[in-house]
């Protein structure tokens, strides 16, 4: 690697229902506990759906980023729910990133999350959202 080119960043991500944050134990890192890892939720078209976004962030040396979380709904419009500058160091000396996202379930489908470390997407992940169906069974008596 070249003096001006900076260190490539590595990022993964997933989608779940709840975060649990866990002090850090004799200086060691904050732990997390990730509950409901899913790809996707059903609900009704009214509803507003929240969950997070957990993303990792490691690098073979230390460097600094501009991180975007942007949403792409099924229907092609883009949101962008998170920015941030991160400075992380080398290896396991990285960073996790656990957002809470918000997002109305008008349509269903495949909302797409793109990752973005210095404006290229560094990763995907699709949630899918699917309608409820109407319950018809019969009335318990």
């Amino acid at each position: 690697m070249s003096g001006l080119e900076k260190p490539r960043v590595y990022v993964s991500a997933l989608v779940c229902g709840d975060v649990i944050r866990e002090a850090p134990l004799h200086g060691g890192p904050l732990m997390l506990t990730l509950v409901r890892v899913s790809q996707g939720f059903a609900a009704d078209p009214s509803e507003t759906i929240s969950f997070y976004v957990v993303s990792t962030f490691t690098a073979e040396q230390p460097c600094s980023f501009r991180f975007l979380l942007r949403v792409v709904a099924p229907n092609g419009v883009q949101i962008t729910c998170v920015t941030h500058d991160y400075k992380i160091g080398q290896g396991a000396d990285g960073a996790t990133l656990s957002s809470k996202v918000a997002i109305p379930a008008t349509i269903g489908g495949d909302y797409w999350f793109e990752l973005l470390v210095d404006d290229e997407v560094a990763t995907k992940i699709p949630l899918r959202i699917l309608h409820a169906l109407p319950d018809f069974s019969p009335e318990q008596e």
